[in-house]
């Protein structure tokens, strides 16, 4: 084939690689690029478009588009589906089931937009007798809308670590089904088509080849959103046993306090009684230091009085007001180890967003716990400084480390779960707020 014989319809070959490429970037702009990006990037780019033209001008193109070469064009595609897998790996920082997964996600995009340019090709040029639409403008104008709807719908909510931790052994599944339902079925309507079929079993045969496609988009993100629930779920179960440990030895070392508290007062009121043994104000200075360490918070609750009596010092050293009504009874029902988790986390994020800020009458911290009837009610509030992003009713961690953070708060919401409760936050005028209503067992 002379290059002056080559059409619009010939290149078709370049126009798929094109296509192809730009749904892996898309994917793969969830992903952390290679260093040397641009380069590998223009390798890539260069060789597929080289394959591309040769495929053209040797007229192979032309050969693969005959009805006859069925499972020829299946071998082929699926081949192109690999190579998809590699371009990602080589530009992307991805495990091969991240490169999986990013791969079976261009194609069925680029397949799911040449499906859109076929039914709508059909339904202008056939129904509305318009005529032959032009392949020039309905190839990319189906390519805008379909990608960006598909970046719109769920791909700009991939999550980075989630998509880098991919594990899941479903991906094996949907590569078939890519394979077979999007790329085989996309041949057989072609090949269909071809043979002579009727206007409305053509349309009818591109509807149920995009419904496939917009399945497979669907179960892929399922699978992705799935494994990091799990992979939350074993995150918080680490950090609830974590914070159990932590609560024994808080306990430990309060009572441990306590008692050292008791008998540096009894050696000062030794000293005071002599008068002459040592300076008054040093005593007094003592004392109060003393007085803080010993300044145990009782609610009713051992867990909770442990909690509160250790964020308390924190609070007190870090120049932080904490004001607590607190009926620690109420709250009888729950295991310490959720106590300690629930109300560690919560102090622990009000603390460390307090901690920030340099107006002295901003530092403060509130908690109120309160029984209304059969339900127990805790809030807590404190200032903050920034911006907070919120999804599904939580606040997203405004670390870097996304993938190491953002644990604590969907724990709180599990342990009132876990007690038939609900958990909501909200932020508004530089002030957060955490409401929980958890019932209490009914008693026979």
């Amino acid at each position: 084939m002379s290059v002056a014989d080559i059409t619009f319809d010939a290149l078709w070959p370049l126009v798929i690689a094109i296509e192809l490429l730009v749904t892996t970037l898309i994917m793969g702009s969830r992903l952390r690029p290679h260093e040397g990006t641009g380069g590998r990037l223009a390798l890539v780019v260069t060789c597929v478009c080289a394959v591309a033209l040769a495929i053209v001008l040797s007229g192979l193109s032309s050969r693969l588009s005959q009805e006859s070469r069925y499972l020829e064009q299946l071998i082929v595609f699926v081949g192109v589906l690999a190579t998809m897998m590699f371009i990602v790996r080589f530009v992307f920082f991805a495990s091969t089931w991240s490169a999986l997964f990013c791969a079976t996600t261009a194609y069925t995009m680029q397949n799911l937009a040449s499906g859109v340019e076929q039914l709508l090709t059909a339904l202008l040029s056939g129904n509305a007798g318009l005529g032959p639409v032009p392949a020039e403008l309905a190839t990319p104008a189906s390519a805008v809308l379909v990608y960006g709807l598909c970046y719109a719908a769920f791909i700009r909510k991939i999550n980075r670590s989630s998509l880098e931790q991919m594990r899941s052994r479903l991906m094996i599944g949907v590569f078939v089904a890519v394979a077979f339902a999007v790329i085989g079925f996309d041949i057989l309507i072609k090949s269909i088509c071809f043979e002579g079929v009727s206007w409305k079993n053509a349309v009818l045969l591109r509807v149920a080849h995009i419904l496939v496609c917009c399945f497979v988009l669907v179960s892929e993100y399922e699978i992705l959103y799935v494994q990091q629930l799990r992979a939350d779920k074993l995150s918080i179960e680490r950090m609830l046993a974590e914070r159990g440990r932590q609560y024994e030895m808080a306990r430990g070392n309060i009572e441990a306090i306590n008692v050292k508290c008791h008998d540096i007062k009894h050696q000062i009121r030794t000293l005071s009684a002599g008068g002459r043994v040592a300076d008054q104000a040093a005593l007094d200075d003592l004392a109060h230091e003393v007085a803080i360490y010993d300044s145990s918070i009782e609610t009713g609750n051992e867990a909770l009085d442990t909690i509160l009596t250790e964020k308390g010092l924190v609070c007190e050293r870090s120049h932080i007001t904490l004001s607590c009504i607190v009926d620690g009874a109420s709250l009888d029902f729950m295991a310490p180890s959720d106590l300690y988790a629930f109300f560690g986390n919560a102090l622990d994020n009000a603390i460390e967003a307090v901690s920030a800020l340099e107006n002295d009458e901003r530092r403060s911290i509130s908690l109120v716990v309160k029984r209304r009837g059969s339900m127990v009610s805790i809030h807590a509030e404190n200032f903050f400084d920034g911006r907070l992003t919120f999804f599904g009713g939580l606040p997203r961690t405004t670390k870097a480390d996304v993938a190491n953070h953002g644990f604590g708060i969907k724990s709180m919401r599990l342990i009132a779960e876990k007690y038939e409760g609900s958990l909501t936050t909200s932020a508004e005028n530089g002030i957060f707020r955490l409401d929980a209503v958890i019932p209490r067992p009914r008693t026979t």
